[in-house]
C-alpha cells in the first residue's frame, strides 16, 4: 500500500480475505483496504465478488480482487453498484 503496510494472512477461509492494509494519499486520506488473490481458470462469478464484498463488511472502506483469471460481465457490473462498497478487480 501506497505510505502504509500490509499485513498477509489476515483470515484466510474464515474471512474470505489474503490481507488488509491502509493506504494513504498525500498525508490527507487515508482507506482500510483489504485484498483476496486467487488463482482462477476461465471466468470469476458474480457470485465471487460478492462473497468478497460480504467479507469486506465492517472491515474495510475499498477491496483488491487479483486473480489470474477474467471476470464476467455481472461480476464487473458488481463493482460498479452504488449500494456497494469500492471493489477493484485486477
Amino acid at each position: 500500500m501506497v505510505g502504509g503496510g500490509a499485513l498477509l494472512g489476515d483470515g484466510g477461509p474464515r474471512w474470505g480475505t489474503d490481507g488488509k492494509g491502509i493506504m494513504r494519499l498525500g498525508g490527507l486520506l487515508s482507506f482500510h483496504v483489504i485484498f483476496q488473490c486467487k488463482r482462477y481458470r476461465g471466468l470469476v462469478a458474480v457470485r465471487e465478488v460478492r462473497d468478497f464484498r460480504g467479507a469486506m463488511v465492517g472491515r474495510a472502506d475499498k477491496g483488491l480482487m487479483i486473480n489470474t483469471g477474467n471476470f464476467t460481465k455481472d461480476a464487473v457490473r458488481e463493482t460498479t453498484s452504488r449500494s456497494t462498497a469500492s471493489k477493484s478487480l485486477v
